[in-house]
């Protein structure tokens, strides 16, 4: 056995039920829960939707407008281990490695500043300041990319709750999304290690435009819909 979920096409289908006719919408997903490929949506109605409602309608609609439209209904496996992500999984995946990153870097800049201060006697209230600590750490590569995580990696958050939370995901947006997030990985490599200032400002740039250029084009494409 897998798992299925049972899915319904648009109210107004022939033939039209009191649901309908009454202007109510029938949800996209009925029911998840585990059913065998090709099974009767007679026999599953029976056993999972007799308590389904409309926003707390107590009407019996629910099961009429089912069960009227039942041969309109069909099962469909759901994504499972081994098979392709969802654009929504995409876009939530490319953010959560964003926040590892993050993580990553907020790790090594803990380290590195440690260590030095270790090493150089640097009391910890002495750099208790940005200046401070500007001019007594001479290692900032970590603590500077750290706040750059926190710049431009924001708009792109933003960029992905809205397309996740409107449920409008051109084809584009996965694609381009972890193309922001590998740009993002790169400059953080450079810029903790050897920091070659071209070589780092020319990955921002690159991930500067592409995003303003993502932005731009999701707002184009949300209107256009």
């Amino acid at each position: 056995m897998s798992r299925w979920r049972l899915l319904t096409r648009p109210c107004g289908s022939s033939p039209p039920s009191r649901c309908c006719a009454r202007g109510e919408q029938l949800p996209l997903t009925i029911h998840l829960g585990l059913a065998a490929p090709g099974k009767t949506i007679e026999s599953f109605v029976g056993a999972h939707v007799a308590e389904h409602r409309f926003d707390g309608d107590e009407s019996p609609c629910s099961r009429e407008s089912i069960e009227a439209r039942s041969a309109e209904v069909f099962l469909q496996p759901r994504s499972g281990a081994g098979e392709s992500m969802s654009p929504v999984q995409h876009l939530f995946t490319a953010c959560t490695t964003l926040v590892a990153l993050t993580f990553i870097v907020g790790l090594r800049m803990f380290y590195v500043r440690v260590l030095e201060m270790r090493t150089r006697r640097i009391h910890p209230q002495s750099v208790a300041l940005s200046a401070q600590r500007a001019q007594k750490l001479e290692d900032s590569r970590a603590s500077d990319n750290y706040n750059h995580l926190f710049e431009l990696p924001v708009v792109f958050y933003i960029l992905c709750l809205v397309a996740m939370a409107t449920g409008h995901i051109p084809a584009w947006l996965p694609a381009l999304a972890w193309l922001f997030v590998s740009l993002r990985i790169v400059h953080s490599a450079i810029q903790c290690t050897y920091n070659k200032v071209m070589h780092r400002f020319s990955v921002f740039l690159a991930g500067f435009f592409l995003m303003f250029a993502m932005w731009v084009a999701y707002a184009v494409s949300y209107v256009a819909t």
